[in-house]
């Protein structure tokens, strides 16, 4: 945050400018006497997926850089397996907003992500979170991934679809998380005109 005017003593103006929001807050010593907030004016990226021309790699840091059809800068984190190189087109997730001042960051490859399911394209089968797995039956775990393998086999996506179930599933039936497996993957066809 930054002050404008008077002493920090005295009457001033606290801006705080972070990705998608700006707030100015206005201070009597102190004391925050009003906030105002402007939320709206840049877009937030965070999960969406992109399809980017990689300009430079950083195989020391683990890291390579593109930009968005818009010019956007984005920082993609790359895994020690990763074999991307610089003029390569890549497939990327957005996963966070930056930060002072730096770039967009992401991770390679495209992930739908709800609030209890990982959708990864481009890797197979199916896992269920350690904390999940834990708190079901043998049977229940088998009964959900059936059901979630035979959602993705019927959908032609078994070949590309990973699916990871999160912890916060524990109370979700298998029906439930199948229809917000076949939720996400609908996403997934209409986004890239496959249905």
């Amino acid at each position: 945050m930054q002050a404008r005017g008077g002493s920090m003593m005295g009457d001033h103006v606290l801006i705080d400018r972070a990705p998608g929001q700006d707030r100015a807050l206005l201070m009597q010593g102190d004391r925050v006497v009003e906030v105002l907030a402007d939320y709206h004016h840049a877009r937030n990226l965070t999960g969406s997926i992109h399809r980017v021309k990689i300009n430079r790699v950083i195989a020391g840091q683990n890291r390579a850089f593109a930009r968005l059809t818009d010019g956007t800068q984005v920082s993609v984190r790359l895994a020690k397996s990763d074999r991307v190189v610089a003029g390569a087109m890549s497939v990327i997730t957005i996963t966070a907003a930056p930060r002072d001042g730096k770039a967009w960051q992401a991770s390679l490859g495209a992930r739908l992500v709800s609030a209890n399911l990982v959708m990864l394209v481009g890797q197979q089968g199916i896992t269920i979170s350690r904390a999940l797995a834990a708190s079901l039956s043998e049977t229940s775990k088998a009964v959900l991934v059936d059901a979630l393998a035979g959602l993705l086999a019927d959908l032609g996506m078994a070949a590309d679809f990973a699916v990871i179930v999160r912890r916060g599933a524990v109370e979700m039936s298998a029906d439930t998380l199948v229809a917000e497996c076949r939720a996400r993957a609908n996403d997934w066809l209409t986004a890239t005109g496959d249905n």
